[in-house]
């Protein structure tokens, strides 16, 4: 769902009162009342009409969208009627399943949806938050006759915080009084103008550079609708989560592990590089190529600390899932090497442990806390039994 504000159009100014000739014929009508009440009267009329700077335009909301299958999203519904509850104001989409419907007053409105035939599709409602002075995009999904009812939808995460500008996923299930799953799609909305939101459920958080914005996703099908809280927040440093180092334990010649998190900046994540630098990745339009020592790949950074010697390496992890640096998948692996403690009096050797641990840094230098400490554990040997006597 998109928003954006209504300016000064062809629609909006003078001559969007009448034609030319009609309102020549007003002008004239007016006038035999009097020079005074006639511009009196006159720009009653005009402001009424949304004249005067896009006076009405200013008063109202607008809400413009599509009509598409629930079912198959690539397909768009025809001449749905929309219909806005608490007004009773109506229009009918296009044969692309395009509408627009304005003069509609500001806060969260309910959408009555019809497809063109009620025999093709179910009735559904949607709720749209509208802005007054503002046109609000929203994406209708129908749910076809021969589906059952949806009875209830369900919105998965429960609950999400998204950085500015950074892209996530929402899913939903949509299942009918018996408990079935339904092969449909719902329709995605937004309250409290967050984000943009697709009809698959891609969330984009609105840039918001001051304060954390809250609001909710909301997902129809039919009659049955789910929200979920969501709060957009300015971006800071980066945010690190679901890491994974695996395995945890070795034996005593050592081995590989690899070491995984998902993480989030809407500034992104800097091309480390080597040495580390300040490399947006992708970069930018009109930015040359990434300079020597860096290949364009975003990367965190992961410091494996010897709890015994106090040494410590760092390791580059890269960006391994597709599209830019906001949100992404970052793995690599780690040759750890055999087990170098001393061996005791009687024979046995100690694990040698390390902790290991994640830090991110963004495009604009903010680095995030570390993680928590994961331990990595390499085997020692164990000495020959004592002598029996």
């Amino acid at each position: 769902m998109v928003y954006r504000p209504v300016g000064p159009s062809p629609a909006n100014s003078l001559a969007s009162v009448e034609s030319a000739k009609g309102l020549s014929e007003m002008i004239n009508r007016y006038m035999r009342v009097g020079t005074g009440a006639a511009i009196l009267l006159l720009l009653t009329a005009i402001w009424g009409c949304g004249g005067g700077g896009g006076g009405a335009a200013a008063r109202f909301a607008t809400v413009e969208g599509q009509c598409y299958d629930a079912a198959s999203p690539t397909v768009a519904v025809g001449r749905a009627v929309v219909t806005e509850m608490s007004t009773g104001r109506s229009t009918t989409a296009d044969a692309a399943g395009n509408f627009t419907l304005g003069q509609l007053p500001g806060g969260l409105l309910t959408l009555q949806v019809t497809g063109p035939a009620r025999a093709a599709y179910k009735q559904t409602l949607v709720g749209v938050q509208c802005t007054v002075g503002q046109v609000t995009q929203v994406q209708v999904g129908l749910v076809p006759a021969g589906v059952a009812d949806p009875a209830q939808v369900t919105i998965s995460p429960r609950n999400m915080t998204v950085q500015t500008s950074v892209s996530r996923q929402f899913d939903a299930v949509v299942k009918d009084a018996n408990g079935n799953t339904l092969p449909i799609h719902p329709t995605w909305t937004v309250t409290n103008n967050i984000g943009e939101i697709t009809r698959l459920g891609v969330l984009t958080a609105r840039n918001t550079t001051t304060m954390p914005l809250t609001g909710q996703v909301m997902a129809t099908a039919g009659l049955a609708t789910d929200a979920v809280p969501v709060t957009a927040d300015p971006a800071g440093p980066p945010v690190l989560t679901n890491f994974v180092l695996s395995p945890l334990t070795l034996g005593h010649n050592g081995g590989t592990v690899s070491m995984s998190a998902q993480v989030e900046d809407g500034d992104q994540i800097a091309d480390r590089g080597t040495p580390p630098g300040p490399v947006l990745d992708p970069e930018p339009p009109g930015q040359s190529p990434a300079p020597a020592g860096y290949d364009g790949v975003a990367d965190i950074v992961a410091t494996v600390r010897s709890r015994g010697t106090g040494a410590t390496i760092t390791i580059l992890v890269p960006l391994v899932t597709t599209g830019d640096a906001r949100f992404g998948h970052y793995q690599t692996t780690y040759s750890v090497p055999a087990n170098s403690t001393s061996v005791g009096p009687t024979g046995d050797q100690p694990a040698e442990q390390y902790d290991v641990y994640l830090t991110a840094t963004d495009a604009l230098g903010a680095t995030s806390a570390p993680t928590s400490a994961l331990v990595l554990s390499v085997h020692g040997v164990v000495g020959p039994p004592p002598p029996a006597f």
